[in-house]
């Protein structure tokens, strides 16, 4: 399939521009070179081939089409005439697979400038709608519970940047001793008993933006969590901030200490959920701002996984 054959479903609607699940994996599948014949000579494998290709589900990604057309953020809807299949899967699979872009033009038709300015316009509107899924909720701000969510950084690695001043062999700003790398860090907050991504903080370098430092910037997490007079579970990066964080503690009670052991595990749950997607699981091209765009639409789009079909264990079953 080229970039002109249906790559607008649509230009002169006005209306949302609905497509079912199984229209979608057939015109993800095409793209995907998985032409008609083949598809119906192995349907049972064709959910397999979709996910594998664009890293989500045929009905997570109808939700996806479907919540660009009718947020009501306008940074982050796509109007009828931009509204273009053919890319929205391109995009896809870039965040999945994040090729280059010569391994991308080999196997695709497409001009190669064509190509990079659609997946960015894509990757970047649906990074924008995490002001409209990555959002805390009443029972997180006015119910009863303290303990309300899990925090943890999660960092990817990147190419550092040869310095032009000094001599060094590791650049402090990027360098991560933690993770023994250069990259970028990243904030996430996960919510105790909804599947839901709450809070994301697309920090950046990752020797400036430690997991204890992004929290305690301001305006960010540790201030939030003043204001609604709420805590969070972590781990023992965070100890410090006893009135916002909670920390595994010897003196903790048996089932307080399984409780947060469980929670932290589901969190790391979504951090692995997260980097299924190669853009934040390799080393990567494109500097720091690029890299918030592609982790803030990722974080978007497991969001969209938890609330259709993919949702976080439950931590209170069982003997808790």
């Amino acid at each position: 399939m080229s970039d002109s054959d249906d790559e607008n479903i649509d230009a002169d609607h006005g209306v949302t521009v609905v497509i079912s699940p199984d229209l979608m994996q057939r015109k993800g599948l095409l793209i995907a070179n998985f032409d008609e014949e083949r598809q119906d000579r192995a349907p049972k494998s064709n959910a397999q081939r979709f996910l594998d290709r664009h890293g989500s589900t045929p009905i997570q990604l109808c939700v996806i089409w479907e919540d660009l057309q009718t947020t009501t953020l306008e940074s982050a809807r796509v109007p009828p005439e931009k509204l273009k299949i053919y890319y929205f899967f391109l995009a896809h699979h870039f965040l999945r697979h994040y090729q280059t872009e010569s391994e991308r033009h080999a196997t695709n038709p497409v001009r190669a400038q064509t190509q990079r300015d659609w997946v960015w316009y894509f990757v970047e509107k649906i990074a924008m709608l995490r002001y409209q899924k990555i959002v805390w909720t009443p029972r997180h701000i006015e119910g009863d519970d303290i303990w309300v969510c899990t925090v943890d950084g999660t960092m990817s690695a990147a190419n550092e940047k040869a310095s032009q001043e000094e001599d060094i062999v590791k650049d402090p700003k990027m360098f991560s001793f933690k993770h023994h790398s250069s990259g970028f860090n990243a904030e996430v907050v996960v919510s105790l008993f909804e599947s839901r991504c709450l809070w994301i903080n697309s920090g950046g370098n990752a020797g400036e933006n430690g997991d204890r430092t992004l929290f305690r910037k301001p305006d960010g997490l540790r201030e939030w969590l003043q204001s609604i007079k709420k805590k969070a579970i972590a781990d023992a990066g965070y100890t410090g901030d006893p009135n916002e964080v909670s920390t595994p503690n010897g003196h903790d009670e048996p089932a307080v200490r399984k409780f947060k052991a469980r929670a932290l595990k589901r969190h790391e749950k979504f951090n692995n959920m997260l980097k299924v997607f190669d853009c934040l699981k390799v080393r990567f091209r494109h500097g720091e701002e690029r890299w918030k765009v592609c982790f803030e639409a990722v974080a978007t789009i497991c969001q969209h996984h938890l609330e259709n079909g993919q949702p976080l264990f439950n931590i209170y079953v069982g003997d808790m």
